[in-house]
């Protein structure tokens, strides 16, 4: 795929409103990013397959409890799908740090710092109208009091697929197996199903199913760049 003309993309800082239902009840969440681009973005104007987001903070305000927690704040997060062909043999590569709420070790209030990298291989195919694969090798450390020795690091296969279906509507599918051999031992499985619809140049509609262990939620969000 060939980049668009940059001035024909979204504009680069992005907020978020969405709300949805896990376990624990319904919630509201509000989001922040500071600048560029998602990998379920339209991508007119942008690096195909490419996703740069810099300072994204999610607030999450937990209905039952009536209380706000910090969902997330990537500090940085890319990621580079280099589709393989006949020609080119680039690798694809992942990186992302910051912290993230804990859903696997029964500890709903602890958001650990963490650090994510990995590297694969992708590919790409025009069977609807854009499809793109990958598959990596990963490796994730996190920090918190709450873990055992304070810390867990392991190993771990992370796989995607991502369909443009539309120019205006796209929809990923993601699933992550992590073993941690250091710290505190013990695997853990992710998945998420996520649709996102473009409504203008600059507002557009997510739809996410998330499963993070025994863990399981539902949002619906709307996204405005400005």
């Amino acid at each position: 795929a060939v980049p668009s003309r940059p001035d024909q993309g979204h504009r680069t800082s992005r907020a978020t409103l969405a709300g949805g239902k896990n376990r624990g009840g319904g919630f509201a969440q509000v989001g922040l990013q500071a600048s560029f681009h998602d990998l379920m973005a339209d991508d007119r104007g942008y690096a195909p397959n490419t996703g740069i987001q810099l300072l994204h903070l999610r607030l999450r305000h937990e209905m039952e409890a009536d209380k706000w927690r910090l969902e997330r704040f990537a500090v940085g997060e890319i990621i580079s799908l280099r589709p393989w062909t006949l020609v080119t043999h680039q690798p694809s590569w992942k990186f992302a740090f910051g912290w993230q709420r804990n859903r696997d070790i029964g500890c709903d209030h602890c958001t650990p710092f963490f650090i994510k990298a990995g590297a694969g291989v992708a590919g790409e195919t025009h069977v609807w109208k854009r499809e793109v694969y990958f598959l990596m090798l990963d490796a994730s450390a996190e920090s918190s009091r709450e873990f055992e020795a304070d810390h867990r690091v392991g190993l771990g296969l992370s796989v995607g697929l991502l369909l443009h279906l539309s120019d205006a509507w796209r929809l990923g599918l993601f699933g992550t197996r992590t073993d941690y051999m250091a710290g505190q031992r013990g695997y853990l499985n992710e998945a998420s199903l996520q649709q996102r619809f473009t409504l203008t140049r600059n507002l557009e509609l997510d739809l996410e199913w998330q499963g993070v262990a025994h863990y399981r939620e539902a949002k619906l969000g709307l996204g405005y760049y400005f």
